[in-house]
C-alpha cells in the first residue's frame, strides 16, 4: 500500500466534509420560537412554538421538485380558534422580513377573505407579532 492510498482510504481526510442544512421549515421553526413571543391570550409572553400540524403545512408550502415548487396553491382548512391566523402572519413575516432563512427580497403577498374586515386579521396580526417581539420599529406601511 502506497502513501496515496492510505491518505484517500482515511476516514476523515478521504471523505470531503459536507454540512447537511434543515429543512427550511425547521429552520424557519426556529427562527420564529427564536424571534417572536406570543402576543396574547394564555400563552401570551412564551416563545412561537409551532404545533405539528402547523409544521405540516409549512413542510408542503416549502416542498420543492426537481422544477420547482412542489404546489402552486395550498388550502389550509380548519376549525376556529386553531392559530390559522397567527400561523399565516407567522409565514407572511418569514417571508418578508431579511433575518429569516425564508426571506424572499421584495416579496409582496395577498390576502383573500370573505370581506374587508376579514381581510385585516393577518395584517393585524403581522403588527402584533412584531410589537410583542420588541420589532416594532421595522414595520412599513
Amino acid at each position: 500500500m502506497n502513501a496515496q492510498t492510505a491518505i484517500s482510504a482515511h476516514p476523515v481526510r478521504g471523505v470531503p466534509r459536507t454540512r447537511v442544512r434543515a429543512p427550511m421549515e425547521v429552520r424557519v421553526a426556529r427562527w420564529l420560537r427564536e424571534n417572536f413571543v406570543i402576543p396574547s391570550g394564555i400563552s401570551e409572553g412564551q416563545p412561537f412554538e409551532l404545533q405539528p400540524f402547523q409544521m405540516e403545512l409549512l413542510r408542503e408550502f416549502f416542498a420543492k421538485e426537481h422544477d420547482g415548487p412542489k404546489w402552486r396553491t395550498l388550502v389550509f382548512s380548519i376549525a376556529r380558534k386553531q392559530g390559522k391566523t397567527m400561523l399565516m402572519a407567522a409565514l407572511l413575516l418569514a417571508l418578508m422580513c431579511p433575518d429569516s432563512p425564508a426571506h424572499q427580497p421584495n416579496f409582496k403577498g395577498s390576502i383573500a377573505a370573505p370581506s374587508e374586515r376579514h381581510t385585516l386579521f393577518v395584517p393585524n396580526a403581522m403588527r402584533d407579532l412584531m410589537e410583542a417581539a420588541g420589532r416594532g420599529d421595522e414595520l412599513k406601511r
